[in-house]
């Protein structure tokens, strides 16, 4: 309870919403000595009027402190037959934006393939406000996009351009231009108050400048070329437009008692950070925090390895990509939750879910902290080698669990088992798929079962405490709505430690095991309430994409191996998903999987080697019947090589070197 007050103080002291990479760091490094340092002593009512009074004293100095405060919309060309760019740009503006899109993309071009819907017919007219919608705009208002303290972008991926993020402008060309959809033409505003006077505009591009009674004015510069802001120019509309063939840089040297005001803001707000932690848990014991601190570090430098402009916070997703829609869905959920429609934020884009639901609800929820970043996704991917580490404890020694986590964290050395942090990241940052967040839940869940299997072998009367009972039922939830595949697994989970609360007439932890799942309902509810049809979690569940060898293909299968017809189609779909599941060049997966299916079912196994080799066998099962490669896979792998690693290094390493001192000897 203390650190959730403290995780407030921590958001309220660094200030909503953390879209920088200094403040986020700050948030993220204090949020993770809070979540792994013990509380010195329960905090008493001295400490929690200090902690009070630094979280009023850091929010005061935030408004007393002046900031530039600039006013900034942005927003992408494509054809607007609303007229809806015509009420925020001005006519010359426009007409340049028009004339260059035609240019660049004439319909005599593009649309040349009878066969194909052309791309140019899908794109989507600008929003009605003309402007982009940016969430930053939720925690900071806005009159256009969002309020900005800075300006100092070189490309659309460092302003950033979040209005991409949308599914009006969701284009893949059926042609080698895939990336069509992040070269349409944008444009930036910005509204200079009296403020920055004494400061410089500098820019290379296409820049148009609408100064108090004197109209607008055009300057194109190929090199950098500065504007002194003086009094007499202030305020200033700027109007930035960047098109194909003509690149956009701006940046802004604010005068300095600005950027004095600024650092102090920001250093009030970073001290103001570390007071909250100190007075929750005091020095912190920094031996806990390698493991947390060295995965923060390890994941950032994955992150920018896998995608370069993520340094900003912000990625553009490419057309037609399952992360552009989850991204949109969020982006459209908590602009009409900031609107007041809940109704709509709550349908989360799709009346039915086609789409696996759990993603875009975790993305909209924590769109007023962070903004359009990733950062609420990174850092539950930083939990991922933690929650690891953990579970290789129950299994292997400690230097044995440091070694592997190491190698998880730091190599992709066995990404064939799916070992490795870094094809998570890719997922979760690179292409912001629900898969790493799901198993990431999903592997929590189980760590909590696992501690409670642990306790009992000292004391075999313990209980679960209340809080673990909850927050595992609450896992399989969330795991199951981000990852349906996950539900089996999931479900025997759950069953298992249902049975061991109702084992000793436990009926209060029961209950609150079954309050933690119980959100699971509302994903049907919501089909039936908004599309007015039942389905359980999605309407994709037998969708002949994703259930690839149905039961009753199966039994027709194996009848035909019975009677010897290897001609026969479900014989021949049948050896498909065989070899989708596992190819010949991976024979070796499959000697593991057979020791892991025995360790499941042996007596002679520790019982938490028998829970992680059945949780491998049954999230391998799904694989039989759907999507058995890629992303679908990965648990199933992952879990499948963690279950092996106890064998082999607790059994048959002793056993082949015991052998091999007999033959010494």
């Amino acid at each position: 309870m203390w650190k959730v007050a403290g995780t407030v103080g921590l958001f309220a002291t660094v200030g909503l919403p953390i879209t920088g990479f200094a403040d986020f760091l700050v948030f993220a490094l204090a949020f993770l000595v809070l979540c792994f340092s013990p509380l010195t002593k329960a905090p008493t009512g001295h400490r929690m009027g200090l902690l009070i009074v630094v979280v009023v004293l850091t929010g005061v100095s935030a408004y007393v402190l002046p900031v530039a405060d600039i006013e900034e919309g942005q927003g992408i060309y494509t054809p607007d037959p609303e007229h809806a760019l015509a009420n925020v740009l001005p006519a010359e503006v426009l007409d340049h934006l028009e004339r260059s899109f035609v240019a660049r993309y004439p319909r005599s071009q593009e649309c040349t393939d009878d066969k194909q819907r052309c791309w140019l017919d899908q794109l989507g007219g600008p929003p009605p406000t003309g402007f982009a919608f940016s969430s930053e705009s939720i925690a900071r208002p806005a009159k256009y996009t969002r309020v900005v303290n800075e300006i100092d972008f070189d490309s659309r991926f460092d302003l950033p351009l979040v209005g991409l993020n949308d599914l009006r402008y969701n284009v893949f060309p059926p042609h080698a231009r895939t990336w069509v959809r992040r070269e349409l033409p944008y444009f930036v505003f910005y509204e200079l108050p009296p403020a920055v006077e004494g400061g410089e505009l500098c820019w290379r591009g296409r820049l148009y400048i609408e100064r108090p009674r004197q109209g607008l004015k055009t300057v194109i510069s190929q090199d950098e070329r500065c504007l002194t802001l003086a009094s007499n120019r202030l305020p200033l509309k700027v109007y930035g437009v960047e098109v194909p063939g003509e690149s956009l840089s701006m940046r802004l040297r604010l005068p300095g008692f600005l950027q004095a005001t600024e650092v102090a803001s920001r250093l009030v707000a970073y001290v103001g950070a570390a007071a909250v932690v100190f007075l929750l848990v005091g020095v912190p014991a920094w031996r806990r925090l390698i493991l947390p601190f060295g995965s923060f570090f390890a994941t950032w430098v994955w992150v920018v390895l896998i995608e370069p402009t993520a340094i900003t916070g912000v990625l553009l997703h490419y057309g037609g990509s399952d992360g552009l829609g989850y991204e949109a869905f969020a982006r459209a959920m908590a602009q009409a939750g900031a609107n007041g429609d809940w109704h709509e934020a709550l349908r989360g884009g799709e009346s039915i879910f086609w789409s696996m639901p759990g993603l875009r609800y975790f993305l909209a929820v924590n769109k007023p902290f962070f903004g359009d970043t990733f950062y609420a996704y990174f850092l539950a991917s930083v939990f991922l080698p933690i929650i690891v580490y953990r579970l290789l404890g129950y299994l292997v020694s400690t230097r044995a669990s440091a070694v592997l986590t190491g190698l998880f964290l730091l190599t992709p050395l066995f990404e064939y088992f799916r070992f490795t942090h870094y094809i998570y990241l890719k997922l979760s940052i690179e292409k912001n798929l629900a898969e790493t967040l799901g198993y990431t839940v999903f592997l929590c869940a189980l760590v909590l079962v696992l501690e409670h299997l642990r306790s009992r072998t000292s004391n075999p009367k313990a209980r679960f405490a209340t809080g673990a009972v909850f927050l595992i039922g609450f896992c399989g939830f969330a795991a199951i709505a981000l990852r349906p595949n996950l539900g089996p697994a999931a479900a025997v989970l759950l069953s298992i430690v249902g049975l061991m609360t109702l084992a000793r007439q436990d009926w209060p932890r029961l209950f609150v095991l079954c309050l933690g799942f119980a959100p699971i309902a509302l994903l049907g509810l919501h089909n039936y309430a908004y599309g007015g049809e039942f389905h359980l979690l999605t309407e994709t569940g037998r969708h002949p994409a994703n259930l690839e060898m149905p039961p009753e293909i199966w039994l027709r299968a194996l009848g035909q191996l019975w009677s010897f017809d290897f001609s026969g189609a479900p014989f021949q779909r049948m050896l498909k998903q065989l070899h989708t599941w596992n190819s010949p060049d991976e024979f070796y997966r499959v000697i593991v999987f057979a020791v892991v299916f025995w360790a499941a079912f042996s007596k002679i196994q520790p019982t938490a080697v028998r829970l992680i080799a059945l949780m491998a066998l049954l999230n391998q099962s799904t694989l039989f019947f759907f999507h058995a490669s890629g992303r679908y896979a990965f648990l199933a792998w992952f879990l499948t090589f963690v279950a092996f690693m106890p064998i082999l290094l607790n059994q048959i390493w002793p056993w082949v070197l015991a052998k091999r001192r007999a033959r010494n000897t």
